[in-house]
């Protein structure tokens, strides 16, 4: 569902972009370096993550989806010791 001020703007899908997976690393490698050892991975999904699928356009501004998994929540939820 977009948010209230996406709302009446037009969405396009667009091609593949080839460097999608390089933008991905490196936004990987920033949250690597600022969160430590806190993220125990940082995972490329959606769309962009699957080579040679189209994507709808970006209303605002070009965007990654990525899931990120906490080690000491992980920990937790497991009972991992």
């Amino acid at each position: 569902m977009p948010f209230p001020d996406e709302m009446g703007r037009a969405v396009a899908v667009v091609e593949y972009n080839p460097e999608w997976p390089s933008e991905f690393a490196d936004l990987a490698d920033r949250l690597h370096a600022a969160l430590d050892d806190r993220a125990l991975a940082i995972d490329h999904i959606g769309s962009t993550s699957v080579p040679d699928l189209a994507d709808y356009g970006q209303i605002k501004a070009p965007a990654t989806d990525l899931l990120m998994t906490n080690a000491e929540q992980w920990a937790i939820r497991t009972n991992w010791t």
